[in-house]
């Protein structure tokens, strides 16, 4: 994952429009956060281990994006809007199910 200009158009969409905003949610998502990437990681390279892959930074914070609001996030956008579709998506929605639970 990277785009950084998706990854602002997916900050918009959730109504962050400052810096300040986006360190707020990184404070928030301490606790969960780290599960959630580890579960979403674990996965990720399960499901792709005859493949390379790699992870940027900013990738890591739109998961956090997304998962923060997953309610916002419906399949069809995510994958009409900013192109995360497939087991990526499926598999967000699936462990924010375990956070939110």
């Amino acid at each position: 994952m990277g785009g950084l200009s998706r990854d602002i158009r997916i900050a918009n969409y959730i109504g962050l429009t400052k810096i300040e905003d986006v360190d707020k949610l990184l404070i928030n998502a301490k606790g969960w956060g780290e599960d959630f990437l580890r579960k979403y990681y674990q996965q990720h390279f399960k499901e792709n281990k005859n493949r390379k892959s790699t992870t940027v930074l900013n990738g890591v914070v739109t998961w956090l994006m997304i998962a923060t609001y997953i309610e916002k996030f419906p399949k069809d956008i995510l994958e009409k809007e900013y192109g995360i579709g497939g087991l990526a998506s499926y598999y967000i929605k699936e462990i924010v199910g375990d956070k939110k639970a």
